[in-house]
């Protein structure tokens, strides 16, 4: 009752949200293999942020002239989306979570970069599986204080891939809010900075 009576304040990421960055998330969705439960979260994310919808009309345009087919996006010759999953291949990983910090869905780009499937990992906050011996406790603290907080915040930490190799990412977390201006959810992109050896 009291929610209707707020003024709608937008998104507190308009203005620099990173849209580059969710290119590959953008992509899943314009050829219809975003998972069923991004589909979702990725439709509220293009209610709320004015310049995340700009972006993705754009690059739908953008690949529809691209590839000569008519929108909305048909699957492309696979020589043709072999040459796109090359090119987005170096984009960061995308991962959306609730307001608890919970994962409700990621890109392709997450699973290539740590190995787990959603299947194996939804409703887990990413410390819970992607921390190790060599994760520097005061980096996780950070990170788990941002969620807690509901504030950004950019952080280098070591993550483990699935099969135990540690390699350093950059994460830049961001909340998300909805129109009313509450957070419901944050958006971490992941830039992997290389991997680490574990040789004596």
């Amino acid at each position: 009752m009291q929610r209707k009576n707020r003024r709608k304040t937008g998104s507190n990421l308009e203005g620099d949200f990173p849209c580059d960055a969710l290119t590959p998330l953008v992509i899943d969705h314009l050829f219809g293999e975003i998972s069923p439960e991004m589909v979702e979260t990725f439709e509220e994310m293009l209610s709320t942020i004015p310049s995340l919808a700009t972006f993705t009309a754009e690059l739908n345009d953008t690949l529809a002239s691209a590839l000569a087919c008519s929108l909305p996006l048909r699957r492309p010759p696979a020589h043709l989306r072999g040459k796109i999953i090359n090119i987005i291949s170096s984009i960061p990983a995308i991962v959306t979570t609730d307001r608890q910090g919970k994962i409700i869905g990621f890109n392709t780009a997450f699973t290539a970069l740590c190995g787990y499937t959603m299947a194996e990992v939804r409703g887990l906050r990413p410390g819970d599986f992607l921390q190790g011996p060599l994760t520097d406790p005061e980096d996780a603290k950070e990170l788990g204080r941002a969620v807690r907080e509901g504030i950004a915040v950019t952080r280098e930490i070591i993550n483990y891939h699935k099969r135990g190799t540690p390699y350093r990412v950059l994460v830049k977390i961001n909340p998300v809010q909805d129109a009313w201006g509450t957070i419901v959810g944050f958006t971490a992109v992941e830039n992997k900075l290389g991997e680490i050896s574990l040789a004596a």
